[in-house]
């Protein structure tokens, strides 16, 4: 398991899997309150992917795929191989602003 993998573990962060495209898995994790929020984010990003991948012309090399919606996270984003973390105002679909109030 990979370290962050086990720090979301122990915040008790939960996952939204998606089905695989192209082989790739793709996970939203998220508090467990934020959950429902996650959907949009799950259901565009392998779609997403697989335009890039078809417009580029070379698929992604990664296994995986992992985004964070961390709430007390000073930038925006931040990318590793096969993790990028969000602040999560700017993943989770929050047409009511509820993710930024949180932080404060």
């Amino acid at each position: 398991m990979s370290v962050y993998q086990n720090n979301a573990n122990n915040n008790n962060f939960v996952r939204h899997s998606t089905p695989n495209h192209g082989g790739l898995a793709f996970r939203v994790w998220t508090k467990p309150g934020d959950r429902p929020l996650s959907a949009f984010a799950a259901r565009v990003t392998p779609l997403i992917y697989d335009h890039l991948a078809e417009r580029m012309g070379i698929p992604d090399p990664a296994e995986k795929e992992d985004l964070v919606a961390a709430l007390a996270f000073r930038n925006a984003a931040m990318e590793n191989w096969g993790l990028m973390i969000f602040r999560g105002g700017r993943l989770l679909d929050d047409r009511r602003g509820r993710v930024e109030r949180k932080r404060s």
